[in-house]
């Protein structure tokens, strides 16, 4: 079947093919626009260079910028035949220039920051007071090398060598984000916000130590001696180009980026490098609503700095062809300019019991879920169940468990493996421990998120451990690797129900999805409380911080549910209730309808009454759970002072339908209107 374009295809195609057309384009492309066949149509219509190599093959004219291996082996696939486009993975464009420009046997040492850092260190500790370093802290690093400290960290028996780990981690992690970022590494307050961003935080002894050591370690990173003798890594592939200036292996007339909003600034600095200076053109392609990858560096805003940087021209491809016409309806809520497709059926959006999930799901269909310990607890439901089952997995993931089952052998000692319970009583001391170093390197912040990862963490490795029934960690391991599966970017195994992370499905589309966990959507970090600091000054500094952030979660939130609702196809199923889907559900067309059907039926007077009664139940309900667990003071304190998300928060620990409109019910405070929405979209769950 001939391909033919939509109006919104038909205006990127003239622009593009125009000799005098805009030399920057950028497609603001919806969840299903069919973006990736997009831009394959559009390269096919742009002219080779009309060169050849010596072996005969055409000399590319397009270079078609990737940045994971999922989205470059399928654009490689749609144009293989398409002799002219060059698709190649930003990391291998980087990865060919340092070659080029410093020596093609420069290899790849995932490990060499941390390797540079601890270097740096122990010259610091040769040196002695010529370092510029204080005496105690010289001392603790000599300590360290040695072994034979032990330092109380909130509560924790910490090694003094565990505890510069921790530093060496910490400045590796920050060294990383400023590469992406492009940060001036000698700028201490833009590493501070950059630390701040992605929660990286020191003991109160590193405090002049961490900053110094980036900046060195990254004059040493750019160092072309220090790079032909260590070799680079994964970062420097990227960063390297554009801070050394090297020339790009190759200039292109048109240079192609796909999933524009996931581009760091130094991704995109090594993208317009490749752009022929005399000419050339540029077209991005992506989502700013599917911008999810914050955490691991990515640019939030990276979509209005693209249009700024290259002073675009900006055109819209908002028809979904994967979704039906009701999942479409919800996904407006984040994204109101998405459109269905013309012929699109209506689909169907509903709640479904624990029971009737089991009872319906089927293999080729789609679970997702937020968190771990939903995903792994959804998955041996499943086998239990006998339902043939996997998860889709990434490179790390089956690692990160094993990892942790690790440190809980070595905690068990003998008794490890013994029976079904042995890691239950070491996960505490693990837990406890691991929250001792996090509490002390953030200086007592409780609501530093990682406290809430890591007991994610523990309670899906404890889960794991039960279920898989393993007699040893190699059994273990072999188990976990059979189930988190790595599947292409496009495909779900007909034979097998697929379960995945929102985060890990982006790409992905099945006929039927099941949400898992709704009431887990949006997982917010909540405010620190003023009793955990010391100091006015400081507890106003860290409320700041977590506003600015709590505003760029919440957003990443938004777009992870924008993801996770628009994987669907035909039939969109939240399993135990709309969860934080709900106000998105409720302003659909369709549940409008069947509401003022509702309310014809019954009157409205009726209808308020009983959703009224219904309410004051629920929170009767909640306020009775609260009082039987001993967290309803906690919760009433921090409504009433205004920490509203805070109390939510703790709600949701006891009950995970609670709700701020329910707490507004028990406490009769309503938060001021201004933050009604934000609480609405940005509560946290536990």
């Amino acid at each position: 079947m001939s391909f033919v374009p939509s109006p919104y295809q038909a205006k990127l195609f003239e622009a593009l093919w125009d000799p005098l057309g805009p030399r920057s384009i950028v497609m603001n492309a919806r969840a299903g626009s069919g973006k990736s066949t997009t831009a394959v149509q559009a390269i096919r219509g742009v002219p080779g260079s009309g060169r050849t190599f010596p072996s005969g093959d055409p000399v590319p004219s397009v270079l078609v910028a990737c940045f994971n291996v999922g989205i470059r082996e399928e654009l490689d696939r749609m144009l293989k035949d398409c002799g002219h486009a060059e698709v190649r993975g930003a990391h291998s464009c980087g990865f060919r220039t340092v070659r080029r420009a410093l020596g093609r046997d420069i290899q790849v040492d995932d490990g060499r920051y941390w390797k540079l850092a601890l270097a740096l260190l122990n010259e610091a500790v040769a040196q002695g007071s010529d370092s510029g370093l204080d005496k105690d802290v010289l001392e603790l690093l000599k300590q360290a090398r040695l072994g034979t400290d032990a330092r109380r960290l909130g509560g924790a028996e910490i090694p003094a060598r565990e505890e510069v780990d921790v530093v060496v981690r910490v400045a590796r992690d920050l060294a990383n984000q400023a590469r992406l970022a492009l940060v001036d590494p000698s700028d201490r307050d833009a590493l501070g916000t950059l630390a701040q961003r992605f929660n990286l935080v020191w003991p109160d002894w590193a405090e002049h130590v961490v900053p110094n050591l980036v900046w060195h370690m990254l004059l040493r990173g750019a160092d072309p001696a220090q790079i032909k003798e260590q070799g680079i890594d994964f970062t420097d592939q990227l960063w390297l180009p554009i801070v050394l200036r090297l020339r790009p292996y190759n200039h292109f007339p048109l240079v192609v980026v796909d999933e524009a909003q996931d581009l760091s600034p130094v991704m995109l600095e090594l993208v317009l490098s490749h752009v022929h200076p005399r000419g050339g053109r540029f077209v991005a392609l992506g989502d700013p609503e599917q911008a999810i990858n914050a955490f691991a560096g990515a640019d939030a805003d990276s979509f209005p700095k693209i249009i700024e940087r290259t002073s675009a021209t900006v055109l819209p491809l908002p028809i979904c062809y994967r979704c039906d016409r009701r999942i479409v309806d919800v996904a407006r809520y984040w994204t109101p300019d998405i459109e269905p497709r013309p012929d699109a059926a209506d689909g169907e959006v509903a709640t479904l019991t624990h029971e009737q999930y089991l009872g319906r799901v089927e293999p080729g269909d789609l679970v997702l879920a937020r968190t771990n310990v939903v995903l792994v607890a959804g998955l041996f439901g499943l086998i239990k169940a006998g339902k043939p089952a996997i998860v889709k997995g990434r490179p790390g993931l089956t690692q990160g468990f094993v990892d942790a089952v690790k440190a809980l052998e070595k905690l068990a000692g003998a008794t490890a493996w013994t029976d079904s319970g042995w890691a239950t009583a070491p996960a505490e001391v693990y837990e406890r421990r691991e929250r001792g170093k996090i509490l002390a390197a953030s200086r007592g912040d409780t609501s530093d998120s990682r406290l809430e990862l890591l007991a994610d963490q523990v309670a899906a490795t404890l889960f794991l451990i039960e279920h898989t029934e393993a007699p040893d960690l190699q059994s273990f391991q072999a188990k976990l690797e059979s189930l988190f599966q790595q599947t292409a970017n496009d495909h779900l195994p007909p034979t097998k129900i697929t379960l995945s992370s929102s985060h890990r499905a982006k790409g992905l589309g099945a006929p039927r999805v099941f949400v898992l966990g709704p009431e887990k959507y949006p997982l917010m970090r909540y405010p620190p409380r003023q009793r955990d600091t010391e100091g006015q000054e400081e507890f106003d500094m860290r409320l700041a911080v977590w506003e600015a952030q709590q505003r760029a979660d919440a957003r990443q939130e938004a777009n992870l549910m924008y993801v996770t609702v628009t994987r669907a196809k035909h039939a969109l199923y939240f399993v135990g209730g709309w969860g934080g889907f709900s106000e998105a559900v409720r302003q659909t067309p369709w549940h409008q309808a069947y509401r003022a059907q509702f309310v014809q039926a019954t009157g409205e007077e009726a209808v308020k009454k009983e959703e009224a009664v219904e309410k004051a139940d629920a929170a009767s309900a909640l306020w009775e759970a609260l009082v039987q667990q001993g967290k309803a003071r906690e919760v009433e304190n921090s409504w009433r002072a205004g920490y509203y998300a805070l109390a939510v928060h703790l709600a949701r620990q006891i009950d995970s339908t609670a709700t701020p409109e329910l707490l507004q019910e028990i406490f009769g405070v309503a938060p001021p209107f201004d933050q009604i929405s934000a609480l609405k979209r940005s509560a946290v769950a536990p």
